[in-house]
């Protein structure tokens, strides 16, 4: 549940450094805030999805998906 958490905190960091970078740096800051903003994302929407369903990439999901493709 932590780990999930640090996700979310560690991913809106991201994305604010982006932010930044982009709007303010120019040269080599501004092409890694580029780079950093939608990993950054992908990580925020990744810990909420996972605080949001704990068992989302557990082996039960698996299971619901090998029946539904039967």
């Amino acid at each position: 549940m932590l780990l999930h958490l640090g996700m979310v905190i560690i991913g809106l960091i991201m994305v604010s450094f982006a932010f930044w970078a982009i709007h303010y740096q120019t040269g080599f800051l501004e092409k890694l805030g580029g780079i950093i903003a939608p990993l950054g994302v992908l990580i925020t929407i990744l810990g909420v999805l996972l605080l949001a369903v704990p068992g989302f990439f557990s082996s039960s999901f698996k299971d619901i998906i090998a029946i539904f493709l039967k």
